[in-house]
């Protein structure tokens, strides 16, 4: 069963991702305003060291430009699309860590896949067109990877004839490529070798795994599998490192792996025997959590209550309920800044008055653009429910004058606070490195939610009900 489980999950998650990148002509309503912003904003604690990339493209026919990578784990997409040929068009992106894009083009019919690096400042540079055979214009620096790997085939399952050679040889050509970026210094800074070399791991760890197991029975070759196995285990927090869809072909082939180690087909086993090994990391959330809101779900209804099982409370993102949890102590008796610059202790922020049985908080800064585009329906909310729901908003801006003025302009006091350490105990606690985010809390300060949906989300009125 569970080979027949990974490999639905594999073709559901993935098949969107072959085909986004295909040529396709589109026809926008002219009054469709061009979005110069990413979907969500993806932030460090303090604005200025986030990374940041900028993608151009430069249309020589009309169609929709596609980059993907992983974003805290889950698919993530960015789309740049045109209905007017010679265009140009730019989008540009804050990212909490190092970032390896994909795209995907079809070649002869024939999928062709190229891997782009965002560092710390970048500029990625395309060009849009049918016929080009690379669609990259941009600094060779960040196409370092295209350099190193020529690999088309990270989807399909490899069989290859004699395993212990295969690994060999990919040891082989995995060494030679980490030699080839150390040589590179006078190009790449230690940080950035250390990235590359990162990816590289993760790349040869794939590619062990990325194997038809059913052919494997040899004792000598399964002891190798099992020597890599532990190893990734050993440096399972590189999956945290970078952003990058290979952490996910890894869970998959890990996930493969356990059920051809232990011999056991049981989907839940398996789940609950990987689960303990990446306690550090939550990159099992993500891969089961994007295929939970895949439109492609065609799994049993026992397998989707075995995988809602382990989705961690953590990444839940608004789709499970998850158990209550109270706020620390710790939190309760910290400090947050208010518009008159005065403190106040997070328990004196929460405070509900009578007839008010929920708190929701938003989680936000002046700069992030989706974080204002949900400000219009979070002011309905907090008229419809005024009464019946304290609405408190934390900026994690790191400069007071700036939101201050910005909040000030908005003629917008009211329950408003500010958080610019980022090493706050609410911070660290809830790990708070991605907004918007939002957190809905019982009158009695219990968390029913610490990554509630947006008040733009049309199920947000539903789920507000349910617990009021």
């Amino acid at each position: 069963m569970i080979d027949m489980v990974v490999n639905k999950l594999r073709r559901n998650i993935f098949f969107p991702l072959l085909i986004i990148f295909v040529v396709i002509n589109i026809a926008c309503q002219k009054n469709n305003k061009e979005k110069t912003s990413v979907e969500n904003a993806l932030v460090l604690q303090k604005e200025n060291d986030s990374i940041h990339a900028t993608i151009n493209v430069e249309f020589i026919d009309t169609g929709v430009f596609a980059l993907n990578t992983l974003i805290n784990q889950r698919n993530f997409s960015i789309d740049i699309p045109s209905s007017k040929a010679s265009k140009k068009k730019s989008k540009r992106l804050s990212l909490v860590k190092p970032t390896v894009f994909e795209s995907y083009r079809l070649v002869k019919n024939e999928t062709v896949v190229k891997r782009y690096f965002v560092f710390k400042e970048d500029t990625l540079s395309f060009k849009f067109c049918r016929d080009c055979i690379n669609s990259y214009s941009g600094n060779t620096k960040n196409n370092i990877l295209n350099t190193l790997i020529n690999d088309n085939n990270v989807f399909a399952v490899q069989t290859p004839n004699n395993l212990i050679n295969y690994i060999d040889d990919l040891k082989k050509k995995y060494e030679n490529n980490v030699r080839e970026v150390q040589d590179r210094a006078n190009t790449y800074n230690k940080t950035e070798q250390g990235f590359i070399i990162d990816y590289l791991t993760l790349y040869f760890y794939n590619k062990i795994f990325n194997i038809d197991f059913s052919k494997v029975n040899d004792p000598k070759t399964i002891g190798q599998l099992d020597f890599y196995y532990k190893e990734i285990f050993d440096n399972i927090k590189l999956l945290d490192k970078l952003n990058t869809i290979l952490n996910k072909n890894i869970l998959y082939n890990l996930l493969r792996f356990t059920s051809f180690k232990n011999k056991n087909p049981d989907l839940l086993e398996n789940l609950q025997y990987l689960d303990s090994r990446l306690c550090q990391t939550e990159a099992l959330d993500g891969f089961l959590l994007d295929y939970m809101e895949s439109f492609y779900n065609d799994l049993s209804n026992k397998d989707i209550i075995t995988i809602k099982k382990y989705i961690r409370k953590r990444s839940l993102k608004n789709v499970f309920d998850i158990k209550t949890k109270k706020i620390s102590e710790n939190v309760f008796s910290s400090k947050l800044q208010g518009v008159d610059s005065n403190e106040s202790s997070f328990k004196e922020v929460l405070s509900v008055k009578t007839g008010e049985s929920l708190v929701l908080i938003d989680l936000w800064a002046t700069w992030c653009v989706p974080c204002l585009n949900e400000m219009p329906a979070w002011n309905k909310s907090e008229q419809k429910y005024k009464g019946k729901i304290k609405f408190v908003k934390i900026s994690i801006d790191h400069n007071f004058e700036k939101w201050h003025n910005f909040l000030s302009s908005k003629n917008d006091h009211n329950f408003n606070y500010i958080i610019t350490n980022s090493n706050h105990p609410f911070i660290k606690e809830f790990k708070i490195n991605t907004i918007p985010r939002y957190m809905l809390l019982d009158k009695n300060y219990e968390i029913i939610s610490d990554d509630f949906m947006r008040p733009s989300d049309p199920r947000f009125l539903e789920q507000i009900e349910k617990y009021l």
